[in-house]
C-alpha cells in the first residue's frame, strides 16, 4: 500500500476556475498547473474516440469543437433538483444536456459514451464531474511537491451552500480519493488568508472584516470578527452571512452574450442563441471582453464565422457593460446591507473590506464598495488565490500539520434556519440561522391524534413561516410510540445537529425509555427548490402574521385539551354536556383544518371556550 503524504492541501472548487494550495514545511504555497497557471478552468470534456476524460484547459479547448461533450459551471448543479428554477434557466444556455434522474435530481447526459443500460449516452451526477476536477487538483499538487498520494484536504464551499450542496461537495471529495478534513466557507477561508498575510503578528484586536466574495457563479458576504489574545491565538468569529447562490461572473458573461447576439441579429438577421457552437464562441468572446474592461475603457470584439460566413466586429465600452449588469450590482449591495443587518453592525463598524473572487476585478464593483464604505476595498492577496490559500492553512490546522504556524480558532455559523414541519405546514425552527457551528437543538413533540404510534419528521431549511416556501431536506419516521390519548404532552424528542462542515445530522427518540430511534444524515429527496432569503425579507409581514396565528392555534388546542381532560367531577349535567360538546367541536375543527386560519379566528374560539366554562357561575377556570 502506497504511503500517504504528510502534505495537506486546500482546494477552491470554483464555478469557473479551480485553485489548489499546499501546506507543507510550515507554510502555504499556491500551486501552478502544468501550463504554469495558478488557476485551472473548471471544465471537463469527454472525447468520442477513446472515451478519454479531459480536465482543465485541454477540456476547454476541446469544447470549442464539441460543445455538447464539454461540461462547465457544474458547481451550479451540485445538490440541485432537476426542476429547480435556476437549473432550468441555466440549462437553456448550456450546450450540454441536463436531465432528471430517478429521484428527480439533476444529471448531466454526455452523448457518445456507452451506458450501463445500453443507451446512447451516459449520465453523470454533478458530484462525479466535480470529483474529476478535484482529482486534477490533487494530481497538480502531487506533481508539484513530489509528494505521492496526497489525501488530506480542506475543500471550500460558498457560505450560502445548503445542506445537500455541502453533502454533494463532500461526496465529490471522497470520490476523488480525498479525505475531506473539513468543508470551509469561502469567505472564511479568504479571511484566514488575509489575516495570516497582513494582520497576524500585529494588533488585530476587535477588527471586523467584511469579505465580499464574488466569483464565477456564487456570491457571498460575510462579516467576521478577528481578535487575538495573550495566548497568540487568532480567533475568527463569523457574525453573519448573506449571499446569492446564483450570481457571479457567468451571469455577467451571459449579459454580454445576449447583447452580442442582439446586435448580430440586427446586422445579419440570424438568431444565434439557439445554436450551441455560435453560443460557445460568443461566451468565450464575452469572457475576454469582460476581462479586458477591467483595465480598459473599451474593447474590440472580433468573432469569425459566428453563423455561416458572418462575423462580429464591434466595440464594447465599459459604460455599456456596466449598464448591462447594473441590476446585478444592485443585488450585490442589497446582500451587503442584509449581511450588516444580520450581524447587527453598520458600515462604520467595518475596519476592512476584503475582495475575493475574480469578478471583484470589475471596476464598478470596487467603486460601488468604495462609495458605500467611504474607502477603497483591499485586494490583500491575488483575488483568485485567497480562498485556496486559506483552505490550505485550515488543512494544516485541522490536520495537525502546523506546529510552525500561528494558532487559529475559527467559529462559523449556520447559513439557514433548520426546522421540522408541524401541522398545517408550519415551519418549526429548531436551529436558527447564524447559530455558531457546530450547533445542536432539540424539541419535544406530542401526538396529533389519539392512539398514534408513529411520527414522521419532515425537515426543511429556510426563513419562511410555511415549509412549502422553504427547501425540503428529507423525511424519516419514528415507530414504537406507546398508544395513548392525545393530551398535548410530549412523547417524542427530535434532536438536530449541524457539524463543522454545515451538514445536518438528526435523530428522534421516544420519551420514557422507549428504544425506537431513527437517524437522518445529509439530504434525501431533492424535490423542493431553495427559496432565497430576499424572499423571506420581502414577505416578513405575511410570515409574522402566520407565525402569530400558529401561536394562537397552539394556545387554543392546549386549552381545549386541558378542559377535556380536567372537567370537574361536580358539575351540573347540562353544563358538563355543553362544555364537553364545545370542547370536542373545537378539537375536531382543529384536527380537520387544512390551512392555518387567522389569529382572530383562533382568539374567537379561545374566548368561546372560556365563556362556556364560566357560564352560569360554574366554578373552575381553565385559563392557560
Amino acid at each position: 500500500m502506497e504511503p500517504v503524504s504528510e502534505a495537506v492541501i486546500g482546494i477552491d472548487l470554483g464555478t469557473s476556475n479551480c485553485c489548489v494550495a499546499v501546506f507543507h514545511n510550515g507554510k502555504v504555497e499556491v500551486i501552478p498547473n502544468e501550463t504554469g497557471s495558478r488557476t485551472t478552468p473548471s471544465f471537463v470534456a469527454f472525447t468520442d474516440s477513446e472515451q478519454e476524460c479531459l480536465v482543465g484547459e485541454a477540456a476547454k479547448r476541446y469544447g470549442q469543437k464539441h460543445p455538447e461533450q464539454c461540461i462547465y459551471e457544474v458547481k451550479r448543479l451540485m445538490g440541485k433538483a432537476f426542476l429547480d428554477a435556476d437549473v432550468q434557466m441555466d440549462s437553456r444556455r448550456w450546450p450540454f444536456k441536463v436531465v432528471a434522474g430517478p429521484s428527480r435530481e439533476a444529471l448531466i447526459e454526455v452523448p457518445g459514451l456507452p451506458s450501463s443500460d445500453g443507451q446512447h449516452g451516459r449520465h453523470f451526477k454533478p458530484e462525479e464531474i466535480s470529483a474529476m476536477l478535484l482529482k486534477k487538483m490533487k494530481k497538480i499538487a502531487e506533481d508539484f511537491t513530489n509528494h505521492a498520494n496526497i489525501r488530506d484536504a480542506v475543500i471550500t464551499v460558498p457560505a450560502y451552500f445548503n445542506d445537500s450542496q455541502r453533502q454533494a461537495t463532500k461526496d465529490a471529495g471522497e470520490m476523488a480519493g480525498l479525505n475531506v478534513l473539513r468543508l470551509i466557507n469561502e469567505p472564511t477561508a479568504a479571511a484566514l488568508a488575509y489575516v495570516n498575510q497582513r494582520v497576524i503578528g500585529t494588533n488585530c484586536q476587535d477588527k471586523k472584516i467584511l469579505v465580499f466574495d464574488l466569483g464565477g457563479g456564487t456570491f457571498d458576504v460575510s462579516i467576521i470578527s478577528v481578535t487575538s489574545g495573550a495566548d497568540l491565538v487568532s480567533r475568527f468569529l463569523v457574525n453573519g452571512v448573506a449571499g446569492d447562490g446564483h450570481l457571479g461572473g457567468a451571469d455577467f458573461d451571459s449579459r454580454i452574450v445576449w447583447y452580442l447576439a442582439r446586435e448580430f441579429k440586427q446586422q445579419t438577421g440570424h438568431e444565434v442563441l439557439s445554436n450551441q457552437r455560435s453560443l460557445l464562441k460568443l461566451k468565450q468572446a464575452a469572457e475576454v471582453a469582460k476581462h479586458g474592461l477591467s483595465s480598459m475603457h473599451s474593447v474590440d470584439i472580433d468573432v469569425e464565422r459566428v453563423y455561416g460566413e458572418d462575423d462580429i466586429h464591434m466595440e464594447l465600452t465599459r459604460a455599456q457593460f456596466e449598464s448591462l449588469i447594473e441590476d446585478h450590482m444592485t443585488k450585490c449591495m442589497a446582500v451587503v446591507q442584509e449581511a450588516l443587518s444580520i450581524a447587527n453592525v453598520s458600515e462604520a463598524d467595518i475596519g476592512h473590506v476584503v475582495l475575493v473572487g475574480g469578478s471583484t476585478r470589475i471596476p464598478r464593483v470596487r467603486d460601488m464598495l468604495a462609495n458605500f464604505f467611504g474607502g477603497q476595498p483591499l485586494a490583500c492577496t491575488n483575488v483568485d488565490e485567497a480562498v485556496s490559500y486559506g483552505a490550505a492553512l485550515m488543512a494544516g490546522l485541522v490536520g495537525n500539520r502546523c506546529d510552525e504556524a500561528p494558532a487559529i480558532s475559527v467559529e462559523d455559523v449556520a447559513t439557514l434556519s433548520i426546522g421540522v414541519k408541524s401541522n398545517l405546514d408550519q415551519m418549526n425552527v429548531i436551529i436558527p440561522r447564524n447559530t455558531r457551528l457546530p450547533a445542536s437543538g432539540s424539541e419535544c413533540f406530542s401526538t396529533a391524534f389519539d392512539y398514534q404510534t408513529s411520527l414522521s419528521f419532515y425537515l426543511y431549511e429556510g426563513e419562511r413561516a410555511l415549509c412549502s416556501c422553504n427547501r425540503f431536506l428529507g423525511v424519516f419516521q419514528l415507530q414504537g410510540i406507546p398508544p395513548m390519548r392525545a393530551s398535548g404532552q410530549p412523547v417524542v424528542r427530535l434532536i438536530l445537529n449541524v457539524d463543522g462542515n454545515g451538514i445536518l445530522h438528526a435523530r428522534a427518540e421516544a420519551i420514557g425509555g422507549q428504544t425506537a430511534e431513527s437517524t437522518f444524515n445529509g439530504s434525501l429527496d431533492k424535490e423542493k427548490a431553495s427559496m432565497i432569503v430576499q424572499e423571506a425579507q420581502s414577505s416578513r409581514q405575511t410570515d409574522d402574521a402566520i407565525r402569530e396565528a400558529f401561536r394562537e392555534r397552539q394556545s387554543l388546542r392546549a386549552l381545549a385539551l386541558q378542559m377535556r381532560d380536567s372537567l370537574p367531577r361536580i358539575m351540573p349535567p347540562r353544563k358538563r354536556q355543553l362544555v364537553s360538546k364545545t370542547v370536542n367541536e373545537v378539537l375536531m375543527w382543529i384536527q380537520s383544518e387544512e390551512f392555518v386560519a387567522s389569529s382572530a379566528i383562533y382568539r374567537g374560539k379561545h374566548i368561546r371556550l372560556l365563556t362556556v366554562n364560566d357560564a352560569e357561575g360554574v366554578p373552575g377556570c381553565f385559563c392557560m
